[in-house]
C-alpha cells in the first residue's frame, strides 16, 4: 500500500499532467505524515552524533527544524 501511495504520483500543473518520480508530491495528504515519520526516526540518531552537550536548543515543526549548537574551535574538535 504503501508504494502504491508513493509511486507514480500524477499531478497538473499548467494544464498538463505530470509523473512525480521522487518523493511526494507537495499537498499530498501523504506528505505530512511522511515527514514526521522521517524525522521523528531519524532525530532518535541524530543527538548520537553530537555530544549532547554541544545541542543548545532542537525544535521541529514537521519537516522545519531549528538548532542552536555550542561554537566549538576547529581546534579543540581535532
Amino acid at each position: 500500500m504503501f508504494s502504491f501511495a508513493t509511486y507514480e504520483t500524477h499531478f497538473l500543473f499548467n494544464g498538463k499532467f505530470y509523473d512525480q518520480v521522487d518523493g511526494v508530491a507537495m499537498g499530498s495528504r501523504l506528505a505530512p505524515i511522511l515527514a514526521n515519520l522521517f524525522l521523528g526516526f531519524h532525530e532518535e540518531a541524530w543527538p548520537n552524533y553530537f555530544n549532547k552537550g554541544d545541542i543548545l536548543l532542537y525544535r521541529r515543526y514537521v519537516d522545519d527544524t531549528f538548532c542552536v549548537f555550542k561554537n566549538i574551535s576547529i581546534e579543540s574538535a581535532v
